[in-house]
C-alpha cells in the first residue's frame, strides 16, 4: 500500500478511511490463515471460526478492490491539494494587485437573496400554524383521556386546567 503523497501532505478522509479498511481486511486474513494453519494440524474450529474461515475469498476480493482504490485516489488526492495551493497563490496574488474591492455581481446579490429568503423560510411558523394546532389539540385530548384511565385522583382534568399552563 505505498503512498504517492508525499509526507508533508495530510491524507484525507478518505484515504484514511481506505487504509484503516485494508489494515483491518489484512489483520482477518492473518487470522485466516493462522485459523488455516491450525486445520492442517488437525486442531477443530468452531462455528464462527468456520464462518470466518469461509469468508477468506471475499476478504481478498474486498483488499483487492481497496488496493486498486488506492492510487487513484492518493493521486486525485494529490491533484486537489496542488489545486487548492495554486488557487490559494492566485487568489492572494490577485488580491495585491487590486487595492480596491471587486464589484458584485448581480448574480452574487441574487444568489445571496436567494439564500437569506430559503433561511428565512426555515423560522417561518405561520406556514406550520395547522399543524401545530392540530398536534396541540391531540394532546390535550391524549392528556385528558389518560386522566380518565388513572383511578386514584378524585379531580379529573379539564380543558380549563390544561389552559392555566399556557405562558
Amino acid at each position: 500500500m505505498a503512498s504517492t503523497v508525499s509526507l508533508d501532505v495530510p491524507d484525507g478522509p478518505v484515504m484514511s478511511l481506505i487504509s484503516k479498511r485494508l489494515y483491518a481486511l489484512r489483520k482477518k486474513l492473518n487470522r485466516i490463515n493462522a485459523m488455516e494453519d491450525s486445520v492442517s494440524q488437525g486442531k477443530p474450529l468452531n462455528k464462527e471460526q468456520e464462518e470466518v474461515l469461509r469468508s477468506k475469498p471475499s476478504v481478498l476480493a474486498f483488499i483487492d478492490e481497496l488496493e486498486k482504490l488506492d492510487q487513484p485516489l492518493a493521486s486525485a488526492l494529490a491533484e486537489e491539494l496542488e489545486a487548492s495551493v495554486a488557487y490559494t497563490r492566485h487568489g492572494t496574488a490577485e488580491n495585491f494587485d487590486s487595492s480596491e474591492p471587486p464589484p458584485h455581481s448581480n448574480e452574487a446579490v441574487l444568489e445571496d437573496l436567494l439564500n437569506l429568503l430559503y433561511f428565512g423560510s426555515l423560522f417561518d411558523v405561520k406556514s406550520d400554524f395547522t399543524s401545530m394546532m392540530l398536534t396541540r389539540t391531540h394532546e390535550r385530548g391524549c392528556c385528558l383521556t389518560y386522566d380518565y384511565v388513572i383511578d386514584d385522583a378524585t379531580d379529573l382534568l379539564g380543558e380549563k386546567d390544561l389552559d392555566s399552563f399556557l405562558p
